[in-house]
């Protein structure tokens, strides 16, 4: 038979050299597969015929083809989003490409924070490259801010990195709580999971307002008890001469603050006790006889 020149297929895709081999009665033999550091994947490095040789049609041609670089190295991918740091590792050459999250106050979620090997470090093209990839901040239970006073809440919360905001609004607290002008509430609630650069607002105590009730008439020992149960204190300032009808002698007879007068929780309400001075006889005067 007529024999015809082997076509050069070095240097050119491995899919091209398929191509012209068969396209000139040739039959493509193996295709061996050898790490090159210069030649791209896929290259055609050599042929078992060199170019030119004259041979029969339907001869054997075997191939060597390029693998790519055994050794890579790792791109810089930290701030990169992860669909685009894996395609670029792929792209690259890379084979094995995992991805791990883990938590980080300076990356955003979704976004790279480092590699595994590190970047700029050459890896084998079959080596595993980890990808790690930020999930926000890492969470933690609130602490409770209760009784504190809102700088040194805000000393607290700052070694966190949170944020205090006082709120307009505020509480409710007895004096007894010992709450008075300091934080009474706060949301998110104590033990609350939550992350960094979180805002956590806070509610000032503000003394309870008690309506003084009346207590002329009463005992010392009823007034006492009906301002306990109010949360206020009684002091009996003396007595107070009340006329013999009046019906308040040994009881109050007046008081401070007056009845209706809304006062801060624990105050004080002075009373004083009614008492009867007996008019002295009328003087006798001498008979004359």
């Amino acid at each position: 038979p007529e024999q015809y020149p082997i076509p050069n297929v070095t240097d050119i895709p491995v899919e091209q050299a398929r191509e012209r081999l068969v396209s000139d009665g040739f039959v493509v033999g193996t295709e061996t597969p050898q790490d090159d550091q210069d030649i791209a994947e896929g290259i055609v490095i050599s042929q078992s015929l060199p170019a030119g040789t004259e041979a029969d049609p339907g001869t054997v041609v075997n191939l060597v083809v390029s693998a790519g670089a055994r050794f890579l190295v790792v791109p810089e991918l930290e701030g990169v989003a992860q669909s685009i740091a894996q395609e670029e590792l792929t792209r690259i050459g890379f084979e094995e490409v995992s991805v791990e999250e883990e938590f980080s106050d300076e990356m955003l979620e979704g976004f790279v924070t480092r590699t595994e090997p590190a970047a700029g470090q050459l890896a084998q093209r079959d080596e595993p490259i980890t990808v790690y990839v930020s999930q926000g901040p890492e969470p933690f239970p609130l602490s409770d801010l209760t009784g504190r006073t809102v700088e040194e809440a805000e000393a607290l919360v700052a070694e966190r990195g949170l944020v205090l905001v006082v709120a307009g609004e505020t509480v409710s607290v007895t004096l007894a709580s010992g709450l008075d002008g300091k934080i009474a509430g706060q949301d998110p609630p104590p033990g609350t999971e939550v992350v960094a650069g979180q805002e956590i607002q806070v509610q000032l105590g503000v003394l309870l307002q008690v309506e003084v009730p009346d207590l002329e008439g009463l005992t010392e020992e009823e007034a006492r008890s009906q301002l306990l149960d109010l949360g206020l204190t009684l002091a009996v300032a003396g007595t107070v001469e009340v006329p013999p009808d009046s019906g308040l002698e040994g009881l109050v007879a007046s008081q401070d603050p007056a009845v209706g007068t809304t006062v801060d929780d624990g105050s004080q309400v002075t009373v004083a006790i009614g008492v009867v001075t007996e008019e002295p006889p009328p003087d006798e005067g001498d008979d004359d006889g």
